[in-house]
Formats: structure tokens, C-alpha cells, sequence
């Protein structure tokens, strides 16, 4: 996201350009000067008529943006704020209006000891907190307002409550602690290959010490050229069954070590996603000797240590014509940011339904038909951008409902870029089964235990050594769902 949050940035425009207007009408003057592009003299009647369009247009607006808006003045006094603000922190927008905003978001009497508020007053720029209250976290950022004489007047505050994506950072960032610590502790011989190039780009201490090379002479090496294979048969099995299959299960083959010596290796495959691109994960026992192993698993790759600084969102209106025509009335700047799009590009494609996800489509038209009736609509849906690209949108609609008509005529909404939390869903979901890969796949008797005692998880090997011919499938997250078995 830029550093303008352009959600509201237009929004304030158009207010200052109303209120401007509304203070020349009280100074008795004919015309006034109003834009950004050119001069535009706008008589008293226009004057008069712009003033009321805009405020209305700017409060419905407003109301409809997801994020939580108040604006203070120079005392930290609430002087506007929307129905999001209201919902945030509990208190009907009539209480919140006149009361100090210390008292409102941190529950104080007195200023916040982090509050931006001074910092802005004094740099007269954007200042942004992350902060923990009564279990939930709150993201704010704090805009100037300045008078005409560019002096500052108060704030702008834009509050989100972020809890969710902390809760997704904090869990990724266990998932992969926890894959670290295991693959880099493992005793059993890991690698990573690209499946582009068949080089090595990642490997643990096991695979140095089976191998007998350095762990600078297997980064970035490719394995057909360190003569590994001592059967030559066991190399085009293997690429084969990867071939036909995507996977090589356990499977004796013979290696040779860097010193010659050849060992008896337990050799499978699994395919992984490494950094966003395709690789495989090796597993190698020496069965030689007969060496137990952990589970193995990747590191996963640091993209997701912080989703999204601030939420991603534009606003927009739509006039509804008889027919159910949808016509543009305005949109955000953002909107061009997310989806690749101009809005007269998309209007030459035929309009806002061409960059739905055809998959996603029914829930598109099922929104329609709830706008179109006079709901409220909150859906989850995928676009496509302009570069091929796939985004996730969370699209806030609100109908304005014409009673003489006995129909909708307007639409106000927000759309909310949320992406990276399904990704990081689903990153999630795909580093939990490559663990029950891993650990199912092994060879070994694998179990975790509680500080009770009991099995919160277990592999086929060591439920085959328990006695259990017909097992429930363990789960590995969250452990006091797992199938708890008494040790002996």
C-alpha cells in the first residue's frame, strides 16, 4: 500500500471542497474558485447545490468504508466518526461525538502514553501503532488535518482490528519454527532439490555426515555429478516412478559416499513448494546400520513474517438505472492499484462482473440479487487482474432503497484486498500435510507426548508397535485434539 490512504484522502477533498464552498456562501460572494485540474467558477446556485450533493455523498460514503474513521480536532476531541467506529469499540456514534479519543479507543482520562497524536501535531505527517487492548490488536494510523493557513486543526484516524492476521503471523511463524528445528536437528539425511534444476538448495547436518560432503560442496550442487548412484539400475527407477507418480516412496537403493564406500540407503521423494517454487524433498536412511530417525521437514521461507502493513481497500458508488443497470458514479484511486484496471478500462470490458473468477460467479450474482433487493452484502470472491494475476476481494456492499421507485437506486460499498491471509490459510494447511507426510512415511516409531504422559501423536510404526491394527488418523495441530494414548 502507498503511503497515501487514498480510501480517504479523496474523501477529505471533497469535504474541504464542500466546506469551502459553504464559507464563501456565509462571506456573501458571487463565485468561487474550485479544483484541482483548472479553474471552475461555480455561481451561487451551483455553489449552493454542490455543497449538498457532496455532504451527502461524502456521508454515505463514510458510513460504508469497513475500516473505523473518526476525526479529532486539536484537543483530541471526536468530531465525526462512522458507523465501523461505532461498532469497534461499542458506543453508539452519539456518545462518541464530543468525547476525548484517550477516553474512547484506550478506555483513560488522560492522553495515551504512545499516542502519535503529538508526534503528528508536530511533523504535521502520517504516524502509524500497533497495539494489544483486551485481547485484540488494533492497527492505527493518524493523518493531519491542516487549516487553510497550513496550520494543524486535528486528526484523521483510521482503525483496523488486525487480530486475525496476528493470529495467522504467530502461527506461521510457529509452523516454521517448528520445521526448522526439526529438519536441522534430524538425524535421518535431508535435502531440497529444485525440481527445475535438480540442484541442491537446501540440506541438514545428516545429509552431510551420510554423504561424506561439505555442506559448501552439496549447495547448489547437482547430484548426477557427484557419482552417488553405485547401481546404475536405481537411478532411472527412481526418476521413473517420480515421473508416473509425482512421489518415490521408501525404496532400498545403493549410494556411494564421497570416500567410496558404498551404503544401503531407505531413498524416497516428496514433492514440496520451496520459496514458491516446485521442488523435492529426499529422505535418506542408511538402513546399513540400521539408524533411527525424526521426522524431517523445510524451512519455510520468511514471506508471510508480516501479511499486510494496512488493509488494502477502495471505495466506490453505483447508480442503479431501471433494469438493474449498474453506471459508475466513482471510485477510488486504489481500485486501479488492485486490480490492474483503469475503471474505463473495465467499463470497456463490459463492466465490474468481467474480472470476476469464473469459478467464482454464482457468489458474484448471488450478491447481486441481495443488493438488488434492498440487503446489506458482505462476500468473499476472486478477480482476476489485468496481469493474470489472482486476488482475493472482501466486498462490502450497501443498497440505497428509493421508496417512490419500490427499488434500489444507489450503491455504496468497499472491497478489502485480503490475499495474503488466504495464502497464508493455505500455507498453513499445506506445511500441516507435509508434516503428516513426513512423519507417516518414516520408517521409525514416531510420538509426542504431553506433560501428562499421553500420546498426542503417532505414526503407523508406532501404533503397528502399540498393538493398534486399526488406528485413527492422528492429527498433528492443535495437540489436545489428538488421540490421547496412556503410555505404559
Amino acid at each position: 500500500m502507498s503511503d497515501e490512504n487514498l480510501s480517504y484522502d479523496a474523501l477529505k477533498r471533497r469535504l474541504e471542497q464542500a466546506e469551502a464552498a459553504l464559507a464563501a456562501l456565509r462571506r456573501g460572494e458571487v463565485d468561487l474558485v474550485l479544483g484541482e485540474a483548472g479553474p471552475l467558477v461555480v455561481r451561487v446556485k451551483s455553489l449552493v447545490e454542490e455543497n449538498e450533493r457532496l455532504a451527502q455523498e461524502w456521508q454515505a460514503t463514510f458510513g460504508a468504508v469497513r475500516s473505523a474513521v473518526f476525526l479529532t480536532d486539536e484537543t483530541y476531541t471526536v468530531v465525526r466518526c462512522n458507523q465501523a467506529a461505532a461498532e469497534l469499540f461499542g458506543q453508539p456514534i452519539e456518545q462518541m461525538l464530543g468525547a476525548k479519543c484517550y477516553r474512547i479507543v484506550h478506555g483513560q482520562d488522560s492522553p495515551y502514553e504512545a499516542c502519535p497524536l503529538e508526534s503528528v501535531r508536530q511533523e504535521k505527517k502520517r504516524q502509524m501503532m500497533i497495539f494489544e487492548q483486551d485481547g485484540r490488536w488494533l492497527e492505527v494510523s493518524v493523518d493531519p488535518v491542516l487549516d487553510a493557513a497550513g496550520n494543524f486543526a486535528g486528526t484523521v484516524h483510521v482503525v483496523n482490528d488486525i487480530t486475525e492476521r496476528k493470529r495467522a503471523e504467530d502461527e506461521l511463524r510457529e509452523s516454521e519454527s517448528r520445521f526448522s528445528t526439526i529438519f536441522f536437528t534430524n538425524p535421518v539425511s535431508q535435502s531440497i532439490l529444485s525440481l527445475q534444476t535438480g540442484r541442491v538448495i537446501e540440506i541438514n547436518d545428516a545429509c552431510c555426515s551420510l554423504y561424506g560432503y561439505s555442506r559448501a560442496e552439496l549447495l547448489g550442487a547437482d547430484p548426477g555429478q557427484l557419482d552417488l548412484w553405485a547401481n546404475p539400475a536405481d537411478e532411472p527407477r527412481i526418476l521413473n516412478e517420480l515421473q508416473q507418480t509425482g512421489h518415490v516412496l521408501p525404496t532400498e537403493v545403493t549410494l556411494r559416499r564421497k570416500s567410496g564406500e558404498i551404503r544401503t540407503i531407505l531413498f524416497s521423494v516428496e514433492p514440496i513448494s520451496w520459496k514458491g517454487t516446485p521442488s523435492l524433498l529426499t529422505t535418506s536412511i542408511d538402513i546399513t546400520e540400521r539408524k533411527k530417525a525424526e521426522q524431517a521437514l523445510r524451512e519455510s521461507e520468511e514471506r508471510y513474517h508480516r501479511i499486510s502493513d494496512l488493509i488494502s481497500d477502495y471505495a466506490y458508488a453505483f447508480r442503479v438505472e431501471e433494469g438493474n443497470t449498474l453506471v459508475r458514479e466513482w471510485v477510488t484511486e486504489s481500485f486501479t492499484r488492485i486490480t490492474g484496471y483503469t475503471p474505463e478500462e473495465v467499463d470497456e470490458r463490459g463492466g465490474w462482473a468481467s474480472l470476476i473468477h469464473p469459478d467464482d460467479m454464482p457468489v458474484a450474482l448471488a450478491r447481486a440479487r441481495r443488493l438488488f433487493s434492498g440487503e446489506n452484502d458482505v462476500s468473499e470472491f476472486r478477480i482476476i487482474r489485468k496481469d493474470g494475476e489472482i486476488r482475493w476481494l472482501r466486498d462490502h456492499g450497501q443498497p440505497v432503497w428509493d421508496e417512490t421507485q419500490g427499488r434500489v437506486v444507489r450503491i455504496y460499498g468497499a472491497a478489502e484486498d485480503i490475499t495474503e491471509r488466504k495464502r497464508a490459510e493455505e500455507q498453513l494447511r499445506a506445511e500441516r500435510l507435509l508434516l503428516r507426510t513426513l512423519v507417516d512415511h518414516l520408517p521409525l516409531a514416531i510420538y509426542v507426548k504431553d506433560q501428562a504422559g499421553r500420546k498426542t501423536l503417532s505414526n503407523p510404526v508406532d501404533q503397528r508397535n502399540l498393538g493398534i491394527s486399526s488406528p485413527n488418523r492422528f492429527r498433528l495441530f492443535p495437540a489436545r485434539t489428538g488421540r490421547k494414548v496412556r503410555s505404559g
